[in-house]
């Protein structure tokens, strides 16, 4: 249920029009070095959709900032979310991909 509802938002993104309200975009070397640099944030999963957007999760060590990056084939990258308070949820050995997610 997950995956269909990431690949639209990161399609919408990717076709979104150019206005004043759209998510800031820039080549993805420049937003990670400035996720990097300013935030002490590193890339902590990757996803790639069907439509070969891929979606980088960013996050810092003590789990206090994370950002979410759509990059397009082409190395643009326009931030999707970002927020505070990140953690990973513990895996659940019963869990099916795709059933219990």
């Amino acid at each position: 249920m997950i995956r269909p509802i990431l690949t639209t938002a990161a399609a919408i993104l990717i076709a979104a029009p150019a206005n004043a309200d759209q998510a800031p975009c820039a080549p993805y070397e420049m937003i990670a070095a400035t996720l990097g640099n300013e935030y002490s944030e590193a890339p902590v999963a990757t996803m790639l959709s069907n439509e070969g957007v891929a979606l980088v999760l960013f996050a810092s060590a003590d789990g206090s900032t994370y950002t979410l990056l759509a990059v397009s084939p082409n190395g643009a990258a326009c931030v999707a979310s970002l927020g505070t308070t990140f953690s990973f949820t513990p895996a659940n050995d019963n869990a099916k991909p795709g059933v219990n997610s």
